[in-house]
C-alpha cells in the first residue's frame, strides 16, 4: 500500500500535496510545460488523477504553485548577489550577468528537487504560454537587475538594456539545461506520445523521460527522482560541457549587449 494512504487524514492531504508539486517540478524540468498531463502528474506522484484538481484546482495552478514553493529562496539568492556588486563601482555589465547566474551555478550543486526546480525555471524563461508567471514570481528582481545593467552601460538606451537582458536570459536557460541534460526539445503528440526532435517516444507508467545521458534510451522515472536502475534522471553533465562555458557565455552576452548599444548610438548619429 502507498506510506501516504497509511497517515492521518490532514497529513495525508499535506503529503499529496507535496507529492504532487514534487512530480510537477520533476516533469516539467524533464519535458517542459506542455507536455506534462493531468494522468502523468498523477501516476509519478502515486495519487489518483482526481486529486490534481482537487488539491490546486487546474494543472495550471498547480504549475503556479510549484514555480512559487521556491521562488523565494531564489529570489533572495539573486538579491544577495545583487546586494554584493551594487556598491562596487567596477562591477561592469560582467558582474551584473554574473550575478544573475551564480544563484543557478550554486544551487544547481544541491539535491536534485533543486535542480529540477531551477530547470523548470530556466523552461518557465522561453516559455510563451506561462500566464506572466516569471513577471509576477520574479519580475521585481529582474528589475533590479535591469537597473544594474543600465548603470553599467549609462550611454546606452534602456530598452537595447532589457532587450540584452531577455536575450541574457533565455541562452543562460540553454546553458542550464544543456547542464543537467535536459535541453532536448520535447512536445506531447495528440497521439499521447512525447516528441523529441521529430522522434516519438512512447510514455511507460508512471512517465518516461529521454536519458541525454544513455544514448538516447527512455527510462522511467520514479516518484523520488531515481530511474528504474535506481539512478537519477538526466543529473548528469553532458559530454562537451566545461565549467568554463559559464564564464564564456557571459563574456559573449556583455559584448553582445555592448555591441548593441554601440550600434544604437552609431545609427543616432
Amino acid at each position: 500500500m502507498n506510506a501516504i494512504a497509511l497517515q492521518p487524514a490532514a497529513v495525508r492531504g499535506a503529503a499529496t500535496r507535496e507529492a504532487l508539486l514534487d512530480a510537477a517540478e520533476a516533469l516539467i524540468a524533464d519535458l517542459g510545460f506542455r507536455a506534462p498531463s493531468h494522468r502523468m502528474i498523477a501516476a509519478h506522484a502515486r495519487a489518483q488523477t482526481a486529486l490534481v484538481n482537487y488539491h490546486f484546482g487546474t494543472k495550471e495552478m498547480l504549475f503556479e504553485a510549484a514555480i512559487e514553493r521556491r521562488a523565494a529562496r531564489l529570489c533572495s539568492a539573486w538579491a544577495a548577489q545583487l546586494a554584493a556588486i551594487e556598491s562596487d563601482p567596477r562591477r561592469g555589465t560582467e558582474g551584473v550577468l554574473r550575478a544573475w547566474w551564480r544563484p543557478f551555478d550554486e544551487l544547481s550543486r544541491e539535491e536534485l528537487p533543486w535542480r529540477n526546480y531551477l530547470c523548470v525555471i530556466a523552461r518557465l524563461v522561453s516559455d510563451a504560454d506561462s500566464g506572466g508567471w516569471y513577471q509576477r514570481h520574479f519580475g521585481h528582481v529582474e528589475r533590479r537587475f535591469r537597473n544594474a545593467l543600465v548603470q553599467t552601460l549609462p550611454d546606452c538606451d534602456p530598452d537595447i538594456v532589457e532587450a540584452g537582458l531577455r536575450y541574457a536570459r533565455c541562452l543562460f536557460a540553454e546553458a542550464l539545461l544543456h547542464r543537467c541534460g535536459k535541453s532536448a526539445s520535447m512536445s506531447k503528440t495528440d497521439d499521447g506520445l512525447v516528441e523529441r526532435s521529430g522522434e516519438k517516444v512512447a510514455l511507460l507508467t508512471p512517465v518516461r523521460a529521454v536519458d541525454a545521458q544513455a544514448d538516447d534510451r527512455v527510462h522511467s522515472i520514479g516518484p523520488n527522482g531515481q530511474g528504474a536502475a535506481g539512478r537519477p534522471c538526466n543529473t548528469g553533465v553532458p559530454n562537451g560541457y566545461r565549467e568554463s562555458d559559464s564564464t564564456r557565455l557571459i563574456d559573449f552576452i556583455a559584448n553582445g549587449i555592448r555591441g548593441m548599444a554601440r550600434t544604437t548610438l552609431a545609427a543616432a548619429d
